[in-house]
C-alpha cells in the first residue's frame, strides 16, 4: 500500500492570510458516519515471539523456529490449518490458500494459483514474466501444463525466520491480489476453492446502502468545489470517500483492488491534480454504479496471513500524524475551520486504510468520528483536533 499523504492533499488550499470567501453554501458539514463492518482491526502478530524466532536460529533449530514464525502470525494457526507433526500447513489468506512444508532439509512454500485459459494464454503469461521480475522477490510464478503456482524453496538451513516473512508477505501481497485481476482481465480460473465467508445480507444491505450514501454526498461535494476551482478540497473530500468506504465495507477481491488503485493513483507524485480528480471522479462512480449483487460478490470474511497493513503502534500513529496535527493547530488559529474538519477526517480514514489500529487507538479514533459526523465544520474542526490531541498524548494511553 502507498503509505505517504498525496502532495495535491497537503498544497492546493488557499494561503492562511487569505479571506475566507470559497465557502460552498450547500456544504456546510462533514460526511456522515457508518459503523465499520469489521470491528476490530488490531494486529494478532506477537512481535515478542519474533525475537525467540531469531534465537532459535541462531541456536541452531531452524525447523523450531519457523513454527514458532506461525505462532507469530496467529497462535490459532498450527492447530486449525496444520497436520498432526505441526510441519505442512494449508493457510488460507484472502482468496487465495498458502501451503508451507517445513521439512527437516528443505521448506517449501507454495500457493495454487490460476488455470491459464487458452484464448489469453499468450497475454496473461508475458504479464507473468514481467511480474516475476517485478513483483515478486524470492518466489517465483512456476508453470504447469496450464496450472500456476507461486512457489519458493530454500534448505531449512538456511530458513533465516526474517527470510520466510517476506517470502510468505510477497505470495500472500501478489497472490490475493492478481487472482481477481487476472480473472477479470483474462478470464483465467482459480484451480483452488477459496476459503472465505460471505457477508449475511443484513450487512450487505448496509453497506450496500451505506456506500450509495456516501459516493451521492461526496460526489455532490466534490461539484461543488471543482465548479468553484477548490480542486485541492475536492480532493480532500474524495479521497476520504474513497478510503472510508474501505473502512466500511472491509470489502476484498475487484472492489479492493479498484480502491487500492484509486488511492495509489491519488499518492502519486506524477499525476496532474486535475487528472487525479478526474479519474477518482470516475472511480467513485464505477462504485455507485454497482448493483448490489454485483456488490456482495466482493464482500466476504477472509481469514489473513499475513497483514497488507502496516503495524499501528502509538508511536507509529503520532509520526504519522505529526505534520497534519500542526497544520491543523495553525489553521485553527484563522478559524479556518473547514480546511482544518476536511483534512483530519481525511488523516483519520486514511490510517485505518494503512494500519492495523489497537482497539484502544480505534476507539479514541472511532468516538472522535463519530461526534464529528454531519457536523458543522466548525464544530467537526474542534472535535477532531480534540480527537488527535489526545492521541498524541501517551499518558492517555498507559498501561
Amino acid at each position: 500500500m502507498v503509505s505517504h499523504t498525496p502532495p495535491s492533499l497537503r498544497d492546493t488550499s488557499p494561503n492562511l492570510g487569505e479571506e475566507l470567501v470559497y465557502r460552498l453554501q450547500n456544504m456546510k458539514q462533514t460526511l456522515p458516519y457508518f459503523r465499520p463492518i469489521l470491528k476490530s482491526t488490531q494486529s494478532k502478530a506477537n512481535n515478542d515471539i519474533i525475537d525467540e524466532c531469531v534465537e532459535l536460529y541462531e541456536a541452531g533449530k531452524p525447523q523450531e523456529s519457523l513454527l514458532r514464525l506461525i505462532d507469530f502470525f496467529n497462535p490459532e494457526f498450527r492447530e486449525k490449518y496444520s497436520n498432526k507433526s505441526g510441519t505442512k500447513l494449508q493457510i488460507p489468506h484472502g482468496s487465495i490458500v498458502v501451503n508451507i512444508h517445513l521439512g527437516k532439509r528443505e521448506v517449501y512454500i507454495y500457493s495454487d494459483f490460476l488455470t491459464i485459459p487458452v484464448e489469453q494464454r499468450l497475454p496473461m503469461l508475458r504479464q507473468i514474466a514481467e511480474m516475476n521480475s517485478s513483483r515478486l522477490m524470492l518466489p517465483r510464478f512456476v508453470l504447469d501444463g496450464n496450472q500456476l503456482r507461486i512457489e519458493y524453496r530454500c534448505s531449512t538451513a538456511q530458513s533465516h525466520p526474517y527470510k520466510i516473512f517476506t517470502v510468505l508477505r510477497n505470495i500472500c501481497m501478489v497472490g490475493d491480489r492478481y487472482d481477481d485481476e487476472f480473472i477479470d482481465k483474462f478470464g483465467a480460473t482459480r484451480s483452488y476453492t477459496p476459503i472465505v465467508e460471505p457477508y449475511n445480507t443484513r450487512d450487505v444491505n448496509y453497506i450496500y446502502k451505506a456506500v450509495q450514501t456516501l459516493c451521492s454526498q461526496s460526489l455532490e461535494g466534490i461539484d461543488k468545489y471543482s465548479r468553484q476551482r477548490f480542486y485541492g478540497n475536492a480532493m480532500q473530500v474524495l479521497a476520504t470517500a474513497i478510503c472510508q468506504i474501505n473502512y466500511v465495507a472491509n470489502p476484498q477481491g475487484g472492489l479492493l483492488n479498484k480502491i487500492n488503485r484509486t488511492i495509489g493513483m491519488l499518492s502519486s507524485d506524477d499525476v496532474p491534480i486535475l487528472d487525479q480528480l478526474k479519474k477518482g471522479v470516475t472511480a467513485l462512480q464505477d462504485i455507485q454504479k454497482l448493483s448490489k449483487k454485483e456488490m456482495a460478490r466482493d464482500l466476504y470474511h477472509v481469514n489473513i496471513l499475513v497483514s497488507p497493513n502496516m503495524r499501528g503502534t502509538l508511536q507509529t500513529l503520532q509520526k504519522k500524524l505529526a505534520d497534519i496535527f500542526k497544520m491543523a493547530l495553525e489553521r485553527i488559529q484563522f478559524k479556518d475551520y473547514e480546511q482544518v474538519a476536511l483534512r483530519l477526517t481525511y488523516a483519520i480514514y486514511r490510517l485505518f486504510y494503512e494500519y492495523d489500529i489497537p482497539d484502544n487507538i480505534n476507539a479514541v479514533l472511532t468516538k472522535g468520528l463519530k461526534q464529528a459526523c454531519g457536523a458543522p465544520f466548525k464544530e467537526a474542526s474542534m472535535t477532531l483536533l480534540q480527537t488527535i490531541d489526545y492521541l498524541m498524548d501517551d499518558d492517555n494511553f498507559d498501561a
